[in-house]
């Protein structure tokens, strides 16, 4: 289901941004996480990503933004931080530009697990995943510890609030 985000101004959505970033700081703060850090860190990344998704999608965002949203995946991968554990078989011509497709599809779908004994720890290891539309089939898989998660929803976010107008 697609958000209309046609109705929020770039004001309103950049502050929608500004709390959810607040919020996610707040649970995740150092010396301990809130109770409530697991939820908030993972409807930070998600309201992150569909956003973005449905500010491209009504054409808010330029493709430079685009852009930069994909070198932001693709530095996650190159540093280890974001493994892809199925690659795409057609992702061959722009690898960058298909990892950063597929991980927004996982949160626009939900398709993300976790260990629930893992809840509360330092690291927690996310099992992230895209399936075809239509036939279901996993097109894709990657994993991701949560804090390197919401530092990458982080810089997503960042790079999109800066290039909205």
């Amino acid at each position: 289901m697609a958000l209309n985000t046609m109705i929020a101004t770039d004001s309103n959505l950049k502050r929608v941004f500004q709390q959810l970033h607040d919020a996610a700081i707040d649970a995740l703060a150092a010396p301990m996480p809130r109770p409530f850090a697991l939820g908030a860190a993972m409807g930070f990344v998600t309201t992150t990503m569909v956003l973005t998704r449905e500010l491209f999608a009504s054409g808010r965002l330029k493709a430079a933004t685009e852009n930069a949203l994909r070198q932001v995946v693709d530095d996650a991968v190159s540093t280890g931080k974001l493994v892809v554990t199925q690659p795409d078989a057609n992702a061959a011509a722009d690898r960058a530009a298909t990892d950063y497709r597929h991980l927004r599809n996982c949160f626009g779908h939900g398709n993300w697990t976790y260990d629930e004994n893992a809840v509360g720890k330092a690291s927690m290891r996310m099992t992230l995943e895209d399936h075809h539309a239509r036939t279901g089939k996993k097109t894709w898989g990657a994993t991701i510890d949560l804090p390197d998660l919401v530092n990458l929803a982080e810089k997503l976010m960042v790079e999109t609030f800066n290039r909205m107008p």
